[in-house]
């Protein structure tokens, strides 16, 4: 699911401004997680979507140490599966390689498919548990997010939003679209 996708999108932007000259740094409105889960009456999520069309959610529970460790795994699994045809690798004029591991997601209750690694190796089996509890931490947030942005739209958008091709699902808000 695309929607699902925007953390790990979000993250590589985050790298991207960090390596970039400090003239040409895009910062996006930082919304903590608590306040996202609060009722509060702050407009700091509309107004930053509204303007940049996007936004950073700050603080999520686990989220930090997880891809710490999760990354990580990554690394040590792809060493591991060296020479397998399990992932694309590009070499810049820096000296950076850069590894992409592809997973797939389908939608509905358990979409998320495992990757095809090595069974035997033992950072790669870290990595697959790790990627569960990661991905757990990352449906939660963007849940959290399509509520908020539900709850904050309000009427104000017409309803349904959309439905499904044969017009037999309709989607109501926005939280709706997203799961």
């Amino acid at each position: 699911m695309l929607v699902r996708s925007f953390v790990p999108l979000l993250l590589a932007m985050k790298a991207m401004a960090a390596s970039a000259n400090s003239e040409l740094v895009f910062t996006p409105h930082r919304l903590a997680y608590d306040d996202l889960t609060s009722h509060s009456t702050d407009t700091l999520l509309i107004d930053s979507l509204a303007q940049e069309g996007i936004v950073s959610i700050t603080g999520i529970p686990g989220f930090k140490d997880m891809t710490r460790s999760l990354l990580a795994n990554l690394h040590s699994c792809l060493k591991d599966m060296e020479g397998q045809d399990v992932s694309v690798q590009n070499e810049y004029s820096d000296g950076t390689v850069r590894r992409t591991m592809a997973s797939v997601t389908i939608p509905g209750p358990g979409g998320a498919r495992p990757f095809d690694y090595d069974a035997d190796s033992k950072n790669c089996q870290e990595f697959a548990k790790e990627l569960d509890m990661f991905r757990k931490i990352v449906d939660t947030a963007t849940d959290q997010f399509a509520q908020r942005l539900s709850l904050e739209m309000g009427t104000a958008l017409e309803s349904p939003l959309m439905h499904t091709e044969d017009g037999e699902y309709s989607f109501a808000e926005f939280k709706d679209v997203v799961r």
